[in-house]
Formats: structure tokens, sequence, C-alpha cells
């Protein structure tokens, strides 16, 4: 809109010059036959310009939000999106051009798809299951499921503020498909559950193979084999070459999903065995420890 605002400011600025004035009189007193046709293009141009102009005034006061959008961290999107949505709202309710739905949609989608691609870049898999602590992993996670969730029920809160406000002025409501803005963004809300899931499965049966069960059971070759089960169950996902964000390829990420609950249903049942056979060899060498690890 800046460019176009530009080019038809340029060119309003020439068309309505003194001489240009002159002549277009001197050619309506002339009745020349073109001249009818050149208003027209005239009007058309005005309206142009007008509605050019319009967008950039109302346009502008959201410009700190998009730039939030582009360059923030998700902290900072979190907390950019329910002031960017009320300026919306302002916007569509003020502007003469952006009340419209062909022209707020679009915008909306756009927007819907810059928090989708700033989570995505955001949540490295490979990372998150294979490299960062519980803590961090976990934080990441928490903060992408925040945003995702923010930007859907800060949007269904506008969209009830405005049809209430659409009640007492007829203006329109935000009656857009839904699916545009948020089947992406709940969609990698569901796979950034499931990674947060898979965090804290692999903390726990790592926590529980510690030196608590070693110094209990004695079984040190046991535990070690049942540890390399656990890294093993995430190793197909840590070599996906493709996102687990995308949709084209929610099959293979059930798939995924599917054996990964398999192996940790597997891996379950090899800490009960290795319980269940120390106290049946008689291995636990302390009550108090026993019970604390069953606790786990």
């Amino acid at each position: 809109w800046k460019d176009g605002n530009a080019t038809l400011s340029a060119l309003y600025e020439q068309i309505t010059m003194p001489n240009i004035r002159v002549y277009i009189r001197v050619l309506e007193t002339a009745e020349v036959p073109a001249i009818e046709n050149f208003k027209k293009q005239l009007s058309i141009l005005m309206k142009r310009y007008v509605e050019a102009k319009d967008n950039v005034k109302f346009l502008s006061t959201l410009e700190r939000h998009f730039k939030n959008l582009e360059s923030g961290k998700l902290r900072v999107i979190f907390d950019t999106i329910p002031s960017m949505l009320d300026s919306l709202r302002m916007v569509w309710i003020i502007s003469r051009h952006y009340n419209r739905e062909e022209r707020m949609n679009p915008l909306l989608q756009l927007i819907a798809k810059q928090i989708a691609g700033k989570v995505e870049r955001a949540i490295d898999v490979q990372k998150i299951l294979g490299q960062y602590p519980e803590k961090q992993a976990m934080e990441k996670l928490s903060i992408a499921i925040d945003v995702l969730e923010k930007w859907q029920s800060t949007y269904e809160n506008v969209k009830r503020q405005i049809g209430e406000d659409a009640q007492n002025s007829g203006m329109d409501q935000w009656n857009f498909e839904k699916k545009y803005l948020f089947d992406k963004t709940n969609y990698m809300t569901e796979a950034c559950r499931t990674l947060s899931s898979m965090v804290k499965t692999s903390y726990q049966f790592r926590n529980f193979l510690g030196k608590e069960l070693q110094n209990v059971t004695g079984d040190s070759a046991a535990i070690e084999k049942v540890r390399k089960e656990v890294n093993n169950s995430l190793a197909p996902i840590l070599k996906i070459k493709w996102s687990i964000f995308d949709e084209d390829y929610d099959k293979m990420w059930e798939q995924m999903q599917g054996r990964y609950k398999n192996s940790v249903t597997a891996i379950e049942e090899r800490c009960n065995a290795l319980i269940d056979e120390s106290f049946k060899k008689e291995k636990l060498e302390s009550a108090e420890e026993s019970f604390e690890l069953l606790e786990k």
C-alpha cells in the first residue's frame, strides 16, 4: 500500500497541477470525444488514490505489531497478539476501506501464516528431543503452545466484541472462514503437545532408570539395556527430514507417534519386569529405597 500510495500520489499531484486543469477544461469546452473516457479513468484513479492514502494511514498504526511478528521472539509475539487484534478491530470500525472481508480476511490469513512460521522456526525437533535439558525443552514448547492458542482465543474475543458493536452500528461482523486462520495453528498446537509428552515421558524413564534403581536392584546391565531402548524410541523422530508441522505429512507423523507409543509400552513392561525380577530374586537391599523407587 505504501508503494501504491507513493505512485498514485505522484500521479495525483501531476493531474491536479494548474496547467493540467486548464487543459482538461479546454478539452471539456471543445467537447473532444476522448474526454469522457479520460474523466472515467480519472475518477477510478482518484478512488484508488483515496483508498491507498486511507489504508496507509490506518495500517501504519499496525506497523509496530507487524514488526514484532517478524522479528520478535515467541514471548514478544504472545504479548503482541492482543493489542494487534484490538488495533485491527479499530481499523475495521473506523476505516472506510479495510472494513470489508476482501481486505481484512487476507490480512488475517497473512498474520496466521506468520505466527505459524515463527513457531515452526522456534521449535527444532532434533534439539527439543535430543539436546535440550527437559526444563528448557518444556519451556520452549509451552510458550509455543501459548502463542498458538492465544492467536485463536484473542481472535474469538475480538470477533465477539465486533459482533456486539455491530448490533448497535449495523457494521459488518467478522465471519471469516476459520479453517484458513486456525487449521494450521491448531495442527501445530497438537504437534507441540505431542512433543511435550515425549519430552516428559523420556525424562521420567531416564529419572527412573537412574542410580537409585541401580543401587536397589544391582542389575546395571539390564538397566543400561532399557536406557538404550529409551534413546532408541526417539531415534526415528530425530532422523526425519520433513516438518512435523506440515499437514502434508500427517499420515507419516501419525505412524511415527504410533511406533513411539508401542516403544513406550514395551519400555514400561521392561521397567516393571526389572522391579518384579528384583523382588523375586530378593535383590532389594533396602525396603526404604524400594518404596521410594516404586513411588516414582
